[in-house]
């Protein structure tokens, strides 16, 4: 396993299969660059980025991770941006059978439109799991990718226990109430109601 926070050059790592990234000052995009010869081979992946540091999100272009299996990220994220450039990752992987989304946020007031979602059948993945899910915009379309392109999905996991806000207050839609917290289980119990036949969603 390889796990780093800056650029490393790899010329000969045949049985290098498991990574973790961690975004330079910079982006995601040097530390990614350097395992790319190993990109082939790769079984698991974790990235950790913070999408509020800049406009959005940017990947390199890569080969189809052939045989990557379970794919985690875990992200600092405003209601500002969108997630769904990085489904272009998730589209690179054709086998992929786990999926798992870690949500940090950061207060943002700014509201925006839901975008289209791409349509990219995923004939492998069986199990997606959003943590930190509020319910805003930018995980319900994200979401929304998975309910429309994971044919083969048999369980969607949405956990809200564990939101974690940066500086210590919730989005201004999303306060620590009975109530708010009541409309965000509805929110996620609706994206239930669009899974594909057979795949099964728990909230926790």
């Amino acid at each position: 396993m390889l796990g780093f926070c800056d650029s490393i050059r790899l010329r000969h790592a045949p049985l290098l299969v498991n990574v973790s990234l961690a975004e330079s000052t910079r982006s995601i995009i040097a530390p990614f660059l350097s395992v790319k010869s190993c990109i082939p081979q790769l079984v698991t992946l974790n990235l950790h980025m913070n999408l509020n540091s800049r406009g959005g999100v940017w990947l390199p272009e890569f080969p189809e991770f052939t045989c990557l299996k379970d794919l985690s990220l875990s992200v600092i994220a405003t209601d500002r941006l969108s997630l769904l450039a990085l489904t272009k990752l998730i589209e690179r992987s054709p086998f992929l059978h786990g999926f798992t989304l870690k949500l940090r946020w950061v207060r943002d007031s700014c509201q925006r439109n839901m975008q289209k979602v791409n349509k990219c059948p995923h004939q492998c993945l069986k199990v997606v799991k959003f943590s930190g899910f509020v319910g805003s915009i930018i995980d319900t379309e994200l979401a929304m990718y998975f309910t429309e392109n994971a044919v083969a999905l048999e369980t969607f996991i949405i956990d809200l226990k564990k939101v974690v806000i940066e500086e210590s207050t919730l989005l201004s839609e999303f306060v620590t109430t009975q109530k708010k917290m009541r409309a965000t289980r509805k929110r996620a119990l609706q994206i239930g109601e669009k899974l594909p036949p057979g795949a099964e969603l728990i909230v926790v």
